[in-house]
């Protein structure tokens, strides 16, 4: 008995489509692990956090992330050494130590006010003048900074309100 139908019967296929070479992996992230393991809001390496559209990247499986720029914090910007004003353009001091924001390296300060320094991340400024303490400013207590020779951090907040070391 002959076959119904032979492969003239059927049309050609259509090409196959091959993905452009920088198209991410549709299956898997970094080391292999399934797309559903991946975090919302974090994309894998090769996805929209790398440049590719989100759309793309979502449709591909991708978990969305969003493409707007990520603005350092302030206190990224902050070296030792660098010079410190208040909000009232008082000389405050030098900055000795900066901590980013999450570190273990907690402060000489109350309990309650050490927590907070450690979840902001914190300046050590060593205070001008003869019987001076050290202070600390929070990471949201920094307005801005200027690099240069010296460099200098702008406080938003008054010599006053700065947390005085124990």
């Amino acid at each position: 008995m002959q076959p119904s139908h032979t492969p003239a019967d059927f049309p050609t296929a259509p090409p196959r489509y091959t993905p452009p070479h920088d198209t991410p992996p549709a299956t898997t992230v970094q080391g292999g692990a399934p797309l559903d393991d991946a975090p919302v809001g974090e994309a894998p390496i090769g996805t929209a956090s790398a440049g590719y559209p989100a759309a793309e990247a979502s449709a591909a499986g991708f978990a969305p992330v969003d493409d707007a720029p990520v603005e350092a914090l302030p206190i990224a910007r902050v070296n030792v050494g660098m010079s410190v004003v208040d909000s009232l353009g008082d000389a405050v001091g030098t900055v000795t130590a900066v901590q980013m924001p999450g570190t273990d390296v907690r402060p000489d300060v109350a309990a309650g006010i050490a927590e907070n320094l450690v979840s902001t991340g914190y300046l050590r400024i060593d205070s001008e003048g003869l019987f001076t303490t050290d202070v600390y400013a929070s990471g949201d207590q920094i307005a801005a900074s200027t690099e240069g020779e010296p460099g200098v951090v702008t406080l938003n907040a008054s010599h006053d309100d700065l947390h005085r070391a124990a």
